[in-house]
């Protein structure tokens, strides 16, 4: 039933038959019924059941591996093993613990980066507690081994805009760790408690996702704000300018996650302003359970990361298209022309909504 179709039939039948209870109910009932299918209709494009990836699912890993929507499977053993999530519940109290102290830290670097000073001898002892501060908040949830290939530019040559692949939400605390830039964020992120104050501290762009604005206006104010970056130049040396001129803008130009297997064809939001970028690679090399949050619930993601012994992350570093390539190569993965639209298709396939025929055929490389 189209959902339009049905509020105008019932409304019309209630109208017209009002002293009839049976058609004002058969009314309600038809409005019911095309208000619950748009309910699951959206639920579809923005849930994943945990419980499908490890059960019905099974027989569609192999024949979307190697597809599109490759990139949206997730790989790992732990989440598919009821085994493993067992243990995983009964380690519940150690992953609390973990999450209290992770919030301590991440309150404590909050007010760090908010209220020392930048300038002068300050401002080099200021970077140093910042970093030891969110190597401690990486120890704290498993990231006892975080491995830097390649030498990191210094304050006076960083360039406007950093770009990575985009792995998991914990690609965030790696690139502050290194970097310390601002980043392009939802709007509504500002009033979420803790993540809230801190992406205000770091300068990062906000923007509102949700009123439907086109993609033009947030490459425009992508443009402006890597427009009015100034290098600190020599003024490194004695300290950061507080403003948000002086911090660059970290980018993930698939505009999703993946579970690091393939890079998707880079967005050209990065690309507008033909300012310089620095490339950077993130890398999770994992045993049991991937850090990467693709096709897995959040609590079971939150669960399985804080109740691992430990996990490892590796960070190589080195205008659209020809970064892409050059990200590519360095990590020896193909680049994929799949979007988030092909990844919601896999999680409809992982719901039994459609067969992995159905959802390759409305792919967006099909």
């Amino acid at each position: 039933m189209d959902p339009a179709a049905g509020w105008t039939g019932g409304y019309g039948a209630a109208g017209s038959e009002a002293g009839a209870p049976a058609a004002a109910a058969g009314a309600k009932a038809a409005a019911a019924e095309a208000v619950s299918a748009r309910t699951r209709q959206d639920q579809a494009e923005s849930e994943v059941e945990a419980a499908t990836i490890g059960t019905r699912c099974a027989g569609k890993w192999d024949g979307a591996a190697g597809s599109v929507l490759g990139p949206f499977v997730r790989r790992d053993a732990a989440s598919r093993s009821r085994w493993r999530k067992a243990v995983a519940v009964a380690l519940l109290p150690v992953a609390v613990v973990r999450l209290v102290l992770f919030v301590g830290l991440a309150v404590v670097y909050w007010g760090a980066h908010a209220w020392l000073p930048r300038r002068g001898a300050c401002g080099r002892i200021r970077r140093m507690v910042l970093y030891a501060l969110l190597r401690a908040v990486a120890a704290v949830i498993g990231f006892v081994a975080v491995s830097i290939v390649g030498a990191r530019p210094p304050p006076s040559a960083m360039p406007p805009v950093i770009v990575a692949n985009h792995m998991s939400y914990l690609d965030v605390l790696f690139l502050l760790m290194l970097f310390q830039p601002a980043f392009v964020s939802a709007a509504c992120a500002r009033h979420v408690p803790i993540i809230g104050p801190i992406a205000t501290s770091l300068r990062c762009l906000f923007v509102d996702f949700d009123a439907g604005a086109p993609a033009t206006s947030l490459s425009a104010a992508i443009a402006a704000r890597v427009g009015s970056y100034r290098s600190p130049g020599a003024d490194a040396d004695v300290g950061e300018r507080d403003d948000e001129t002086a911090v660059p803008l970290a980018i993930f130009p698939e505009g999703t996650t993946t579970n690091g297997t393939a890079l998707l064809r880079f967005r050209t939001g990065a690309f507008v302003p033909l300012a310089p970028v620095l490339p950077v690679i993130i890398e999770y090399p994992h045993a049991t359970f991937s850090p990467a949050w693709e096709s897995i619930e959040m609590w079971w993601h939150i669960l399985f990361l804080l109740t691992a012994v430990y996990h490892s992350v590796t960070s190589p570093r080195e205008y659209a298209d020809a970064v892409a390539e050059i990200i590519a190569t360095r990590a020896r993965l193909p680049i994929v022309d799949a979007r988030r639209s092909d990844k919601l298709l896999w999680h409809a396939v992982l719901r039994g909504r459609l067969t992995l025929a159905e959802a390759l055929a409305r792919s967006s490389v099909a």
